[in-house]
């Protein structure tokens, strides 16, 4: 009953009251770590079937929804005409791609009221010279019209009239470099994404790059797939991905703990704009979900990227950035968990001359824990600068303050299983948990020539925490039991910079890109620890006695590590892609603590190489391979130092993008194994040797659109089999990583009703399965679960949207785990009201 845990023991098992330790090796024996022939192009065929479905109904619904223009309400000022032509983009769900040249001292009438994409472009283009033709393939290509054209169109819409469509090529001349399409071209990685379907990504390669051309899965939940779910955090964030595993002990309102495709926890292990969000054993931070633009998650090894990394994946915030033009929001919510908070969000330019850009993002919130008596309170304010010092130099400055005040018992919400109920022994006054984080960081990019760059990005942050907490260790009577407290003093500070250049160079019938780089950081913090002696607790008088502990140093450590890094993305002829990469990391380590031997110094070889074909159709099979280390402390009983733990990935999959569709589907089997894991030392107990394995080897599908007509979608199947398969103990051979489903299915759906029935009105329905879930000896199974979401959602003219949300919409009872004679259960049902104005 008892959930205290020391640093020392949690080497061997994951606890939520340590969150620097990564998800446990608990030992599965395969004859062979890889998937049969078989299996691999049975996925890969339904990926195919699925995606040749996809081709038949998407352009058939971009079709139907141009028999018909789907009209949308917009607020867009009078001003720049490439602010106002970027802004109509976000918001109408297509991208803009032309040089700031030809729009450069041009000025648009803006854009108010209800208007068809067509429309809106002609609206937005008035007086300007140019003219919107629509394509073939759902976008436009602007056009400088004939000066008698171009007074033809200005006196009429002078004396009342709609302008008229461009559509004689003897009076138009085609602007080729100019063009409003679909297609992500032009798709900024960072920047705001109308819709749920991101097409580029700089996660995965550092480097602007296509989905489709990357070779390893990755998931993008973008600003507008947030909102609509009514997401607090990341955990929630990511709910709806494959091979993501959220709040595996159960609702945790401190940490996001959470499992990367079976084999690694990533709470400590979250990166935001591409630098660790870096943390010490207690004190890690978690990242409001209000500060982001969109979050990825890259599956599988990363260490050519990163550096230390676990094996299933790294999740990479890209947070809110200032923008080109005068933009805000100001959001209010209330929820049935006494719930309650605003929310701002205000950005555009300091200058007249648009070098100087703003943004300033705030949130104050409270609400209730599920533990009875418990609130916590969050405050964020994030302000960040942009200086565009010239067309080829520009820097940013981010700076971001978070607290967080948890009254009360912070543990997550759980239960005695042989009592069947929640127990409460926290002091009055006392319990508490309280974290402050903050940071500041810099982005600077700057491009030589037309095929050179330089990049950098550099970031100090500081956490610290102070929590104080009782646990419940032994029953007396119905009415007497035995409590111990904790009270933990917990900081760290982090420096870090990443640094790379970029060059874009061509041989033969081969484009390539080459990053060549070197990042730094410098980690430290203490942790400190003091402990009561057990007493009695009265429950029917909520008193007993009771002394806070004295403080002591348990954890004081300094970490070092400077990784060189070289990654080549070549493409042949539009139609293959090979993406290689080395890198070396050297890692030292000097720590205090009760289960480290002296310091630990590595230095470790990754990689990665993969290949996409890019097929006609929009079909991209995928191969790649990746390997990631993780270092780690202690020693075995004869001294020898413990090296780091290494994994490799294998994996293929295949994407598609149907032709004329907003939407991407993919599909991929992987298999993954992490080796000098630590098992038990057989000869002498209580030591342990670098002999044990775990694996995790699975089936991933996932699909994302956004249609013209207003139907957003996101929908996900993953198969996951996470075992050990190595270990000095042959009962523990072929054991199930615990809190792991082998399932997990989900499908959210959001749509704009048709205006002909309820203008404005906004629909979404969300579904989420996971099947049975064991503790980590495999004794304990919880059972699957299937919960509903649900969102309703009304546009009050162009400013306004109100909208509620329901999380497990019909109050499913279920249990995140049950271990160690304890279980977690998972949320309850939460209805949140939200009401947003934005200009």
């Amino acid at each position: 009953m008892e959930d205290e845990h020391s640093p020392s023991s949690t080497l061997q098992k994951e606890s939520p009251m340590r969150p620097r330790t990564q998800a446990p090796h608990r030992p599965h024996h395969r004859s062979q770590p890889h998937f049969t022939q078989r299996a691999l192009l049975a996925a890969i065929g339904h990926a195919l079937a699925t995606g040749f479905i996809a081709s038949a109904v998407l352009p058939g619904a971009a079709l139907a929804a141009d028999a018909a223009p789907a009209r949308k309400a917009y607020a867009i000022p009078a001003g720049p005409l490439e602010g106002a032509l970027n802004r109509f983009g976000r918001e109408a769900g297509i991208l803009l791609s032309f040089p700031t040249a030809t729009t450069a001292g041009l000025q648009s009438p803006g854009l108010n009221g209800s208007y068809a994409v067509a429309d809106g472009l002609d609206q937005l283009l008035q007086g300007s010279g140019l003219g919107a033709v629509a394509q073939a393939n759902g976008g436009y290509v602007l056009v400088r019209q004939a000066p008698a054209s171009a007074a033809a169109a200005s006196a009429a819409t002078a004396s009342g009239a709609a302008p008229a469509a461009v559509a004689a090529p003897a009076r138009t001349q085609a602007l080729s470099e100019i063009t409003v399409t679909a297609r992500a071209d032009g798709e900024n990685p960072s920047a705001p994404l109308a819709g749920y379907v991101a097409r580029k990504s700089s996660t995965a390669t550092k480097t602007a790059t296509a989905t489709r051309e990357i070779p390893q899965s990755i998931s993008v939940v973008t600003r507008d797939n947030l909102d609509a779910r009514g997401v607090s955090n990341l955990a929630e964030a990511l709910e709806y991905v494959p091979g993501f595993t959220p709040r595996t002990y159960g609702r945790d309102d401190r940490y996001d703990w959470s499992i990367a495709r079976g084999i690694g926890s990533t709470n400590g292990g979250n990166y935001r704009d591409g630098l660790k969000d870096a943390g010490n054993v207690y004190a890690m931070p978690r990242l409001n979900s209000y500060s982001v633009e969109r979050v990825e998650f890259l599956r599988g090894p990363a260490s050519l990227l990163f550096g230390t990394t676990i094996p299933g994946g790294t999740v990479n915030s890209i947070t809110k950035r200032p923008a080109g033009e005068a933009q805000g929001e100001i959001r209010v919510r209330a929820g049935d968990i006494d719930r309650r908070g605003v929310a701002g969000d205000i950005s555009g330019p300091l200058s007249t001359d648009g070098s100087l850009l703003y943004r300033l993002v705030g949130l104050t919130e409270q609400y209730d824990l599920m533990t009875p008596g418990s609130t916590k309170k969050e405050r964020y304010f994030a302000p960040s600068l942009t200086w565009k010092i010239d067309r080829d130099t520009s820097v940013t400055v981010l700076a971001n303050y978070q607290e967080d005040r948890i009254a009360g018992d912070a543990y997550p919400f759980k239960y005695v299983e042989a009592l069947g109920y929640y127990v409460p022994v926290a002091e009055k006054g006392w319990d508490h948990f309280q974290r402050d984080q903050w940071s500041t960081g810099v982005l600077f990019d700057h491009r030589i020539n037309d095929k050179l760059s330089f990049h950098s990005r550099s970031r100090y942050g500081k956490v610290k925490l102070d929590y104080q907490v009782n646990f419940l260790t032994g029953l007396v009577s119905k009415s007497v039991v035995t409590r111990r407290g904790q009270h933990i003093n917990d900081d760290t500070e982090s420096r870090q910079t990443d640094n790379y250049m970029e060059y874009q160079w061509k041989a033969g019938k081969w484009s390539n890109t080459t990053i060549a780089g070197v990042d730094l950081s410098k980690i430290s913090g203490a942790s400190y620890r003091g402990t009561t002696i057990t007493s009695q607790f009265d429950l029917s008088t909520g008193t007993g006695p009771f002394a806070a502990p004295l403080l002591k140093a348990e954890y004081v450590a300094s970490t070092r590590q400077t990784g060189l890094y070289l990654q080549n993305q070549a493409r042949f002829d539009e139609r293959f892609v090979i993406v290689a990469g080395l890198r070396q990391d050297r890692f030292r380590e000097n720590a205090v603590a009760a289960w480290v031997d002296g310091p630990v110094n590595t230095n470790k070889t990754t990689g990665r190489l993969g290949g996409v074909w890019l097929l006609p159709g929009g079909v991209s099979p995928y191969a790649g391979y990746a390997t990631s280390f993780q270092p780690q402390g202690g020693a075995t009983y004869d001294g020898v130092k413990f090296k780091p733990t290494s994994a490799r990935q294998y994996e293929v999959g295949v994407r598609y993008e149907p032709a004329g569709g907003n939407a991407m589907l993919s599909a991929a089997v992987f298999d993954i194994v992490q080796q000098n894991v630590a098992a038990a030392d057989p000869l002498h107990e209580g030591f342990n040797v670098q002999r044990g394995e775990v694996g995790s080897r699975g089936l991933e599908l996932e699909a994302n659109a956004s249609l013209m007509q207003g139907i957003d979608a996101s929908a996900s199947y993953s198969y996951t089999d996470a075992r050990v398969t190595r270990d000095t103990r042959p009962n523990l051979i072929g054991r199930k990583n615990g809190l792991v489903p082998s399932h997990k299915a989900t499908l959210w759906l959001n749509a704009r009703v048709p205006g002909e029935w309820v203008s404005g009105m906004k629909v979404g329905m969300g579904v989420r399965y996971n099947s049975k879930v064991p503790d980590y000896e495999n004794v304990r199974w919880v059972p699957g679960v299937t919960l509903f979401d649900a969102r309703l959602g009304y546009q009050i003219g162009t400013h306004w949207e109100l909208s509620l949300n329901a999380r497990n919409l019909f109050d499913k009872k279920h249990l995140g785990n049950c271990s160690d004679g304890d279980c977690y259960p998972g949320d309850q049902r939460e209805v949140l009201a939200t009401a947003s104005y934005r200009w």
